[in-house]
């Protein structure tokens, strides 16, 4: 290897510097733990050539429209890349001698910048110092520091916040602030931790007590009294504090925050086109289709307890999710009647910190909606998710199912119309994957429609119908007759919520809910399988794309939900293995199996709140 080469290489590895040795060279197998010198294979490693860096923020695949992308490597594509020639890029006419000088007059120049950057404290100009530094092929040493100052002085710039803040804390004064009450409990509680983890332990006793008497005043904003202030003593709010899962929460909220830093970063660029990775396929059908997810990520692990640390990590995560590529977003669910859950302390951090409601999904039943509405009117959430029982069931208000669901679409058709949201939304399945949130959508999940009918294995649903069925025809012609619905319903969405489907039931409910709701007419398919005694929730999303569906609606990992369920990497995964080249065009799929790592702690934790 070059010295130019080796320098990307340092470059490479060092743009993977502090995200816990997780990524490694992709031909040498070196990790990054530290930021190496040189490739311990470095006469055989041909990273500066174009190999790509595994699990690298920011790494893209070539073939996207407007974007300069790299594409993923054996694990990050998910099993085994088709035997290729490796690359033969354009290499400089390498000196014979001096191989590691990198002196040049621009990167001397570039790299006394980034040192007075970093002297100076300003971490706007330091970030403008550090994209110039790399351009310049200044020395990964010195760029590696540079990170380093970065993340300091955002650290220290939150940290400043949180002080700036103190003083509208003391007393908190709920009824007077524009701060969500929520999210103000939640800010008290992390300033009161940060005196306790320094030399202030006295300040955070006294803070401490002055929220929970404060909690306690009769005329005390009513989150406020539902709150730890309000519920618990002064000395049991440290015990839980200082205990070891709140100390692995804020650990685990750091690092995240670090990790969302690092996912800006700019990644790797190598020469593989998509086609020339992407599986040959004799299939027409999955090599062409463009597959569109409805994440779940944010929605599946649902907690209703009034307070925990889930409503904030629910909103890191939404940031990780989101730079994965993913469009269309279910961030709530409105199933709690009146009571305040981390299901709308998301949207408050959304709306406190100015985030952009485009491809979010509220969710929620057509026949009690209420909790649902006021989220839609009080957030401008632009798109429903209506989840729809056909029979009697302890979670959903009991409906009449075909008058509830139009009752509910005119409800909503009038409400996106105040919004000034488009008429008609439809969107093609590029235009989904292309970037585009959805807005003024409907989707309608039909929960439990194969216990409705009761599909048995081997059943067509073409042959001799049963009651059930011709009502559930019935009910779709009728809801098809309303103009509001052709307009605003573009997706019907199907699951199976016990687990014993079998991936073939997919198909079959997939090709017989096609034939009422074809595509011509603007409908999209998606389904969502739960693991079972089978385990073939994640065969069951080929099969209904071979049957026509679009996709599925699912979260990022089976983990997500305590039981089990199809998740949406491996389905993407499944139908890239099977020749889909649009795969790697549409998603960010090399950044993907980072920010699952980074997923799961979270996750994991979403569903323990104290």
């Amino acid at each position: 290897m070059g010295g130019q080469e080796r320098f990307e290489h340092r470059q490479a590895l060092e743009g993977l510097h502090g995200l816990g040795g997780l990524g490694r060279c992709g031909t040498c197998g070196e990790g990054a733990r530290e930021p190496p010198k040189r490739c311990r294979s470095a006469d055989a490693c041909e990273l500066g050539s174009g190999t790509i860096m595994q699990g690298l923020p920011g790494a893209r695949c070539e073939g996207r429209e407007g974007a300069q992308e790299s594409p993923p490597t054996d694990h990050e594509a998910g099993g085994a890349r088709p035997s290729l020639p490796a690359p033969t890029p354009e290499r400089r006419t390498e000196a014979p001698v001096a191989q590691d000088d990198f002196g040049s007059p621009a990167e001397s120049e570039a790299e006394e910048r980034l040192k007075a950057a970093m002297k100076g404290g300003d971490a706007e100009k330091l970030s403008l110092a550090i994209q110039a530094a790399k351009a310049a092929k200044v020395r990964a040493e010195v760029l590696v520091e540079a990170h380093e100052a970065l993340l300091r002085l955002h650290k220290d710039s939150t940290k400043s916040a949180t002080s700036a803040m103190a003083s509208l804390r003391r007393p908190l004064n709920m009824d007077r602030s524009d701060i969500p009450a929520g999210i103000r409990i939640c800010e008290a509680l992390d300033e009161i931790y940060e005196c306790f983890q320094t030399s202030k332990d006295a300040t955070g006793d006294k803070l401490l007590k002055a929220c929970c008497e404060e909690a306690r005043q009769p005329a005390a904003h009513t989150r406020l009294k539902q709150s730890v202030f309000g519920l618990l003593e002064p000395e049991e709010i440290k015990e839980f504090l200082l205990a070891p899962d709140h100390q692995m929460w804020m650990e685990i909220k750091e690092r995240t925050e670090r990790f969302l830093h690092l996912l800006d970063e700019p990644g790797i660029r190598v020469p593989w086109k998509v086609q020339s990775i992407t599986p040959e396929s004799g299939c027409h059908v999955l090599r062409t289709l463009r597959p569109v997810i409805m994440d779940q990520t944010i929605r599946e692990p649902a907690t209703n307890t009034p307070f925990g640390h889930t409503g904030f990590m629910k909103y890191l995560t939404l940031q990780i999710i989101r730079r994965m590529g993913f469009n269309d977003i279910a961030i709530t669910g409105q199933y709690y009647a009146s009571s305040y859950t981390p299901e709308t302390q998301i949207l408050e951090w959304m709306k406190y910190n100015g985030d952009s409601m485009d491809g979010m999904v509220a969710m929620f039943g057509p026949g009690d909606r209420v909790a649902g509405i006021h989220a839609i009117r009080n957030f401008d959430i632009p798109n429903a998710f209506l989840d729809l029982t056909l029979k009697a069931s302890i979670r959903f208000k009991d409906a009449n199912f075909v008058e509830s669901v139009l009752e509910a679409v005119n409800e909503l058709d009038r409400i996106f119309r105040e919004m000034k949201l488009p008429e008609d939304p439809w969107r093609s399945d590029a235009e989904v994957n292309g970037g585009v949130g959805g807005k003024g959508e409907i989707s309608l999940n039909l929960v439990d429609l194969m216990e409705f009918l009761d599909l048995q294995p081997g059943e067509t649903l073409e042959e001799e119908k049963k009651p059930q069925q011709l009502r559930a025809e019935e009910a779709f012609a009728r809801w098809k007759k309303s103009d509001a619905f052709r307009r605003r319903v573009v997706a019907i969405l199907t699951e199976e919520g016990r687990g014993c489907a079998n991936y073939t039931d997919y198909g079959v409910i997939t090709r017989w809910l096609r034939k009422h709701f074809p595509e011509k007419e603007k409908y999209r398919i998606l389904i969502h399988a739960h693991a079972g005694d089978g385990n073939t929730q994640d065969a069951a999303g080929i099969e209904a794309a071979l049957n026509g569906a679009n996709g599925v609606w699912s979260a990022v990992i089976p983990q997500a939900a305590q039981g089990g369920h199809n998740s949406s990497l491996v389905f993407l995964d499944n139908m890239f293995q099977l020749g889909n080249e649009n795969v790697l065009k549409d998603l960010a799929i090399p950044s993907i199996p980072m920010c699952s790592l980074h997923l799961l702690p979270k996750l994991q934790h979403l569903r323990h709140p104290w």
